[in-house]
């Protein structure tokens, strides 16, 4: 799995976003993207800042959270589990 974190500088949420993802996942792949620089964010469909895009193996999106209320240590978990049916 691996993490795709659509966001911006010097925004507040997108730091408390990192900020769960550097302290509850870190060692899963995390891969920072600007918002408004990236050509992934059509690809994804992100249209606001923080997005988190999870990615399987094959690259495919198993999950996508939007918002740092959502970018939680239990989404991110709830949404690995389901994947791996846990």
């Amino acid at each position: 799995m691996e993490f795709l974190l659509f966001s911006i500088r010097g925004c507040y949420p997108c730091e408390l976003a990192t900020k769960v993802l550097r302290e509850d996942f870190s060692e899963m792949p995390i891969t920072k993207l600007n918002t408004r620089d990236s050509n992934l964010v059509e690809v994804y469909g992100v249209r606001t800042s923080p997005t988190l895009i999870i990615l399987d193996a094959e690259e495919n999106v198993v999950g996508k959270l939007v918002g740092a209320h959502r970018i939680t240590k239990n989404e991110i978990q709830g949404i690995i589990a389901e994947f791996f049916n846990c």
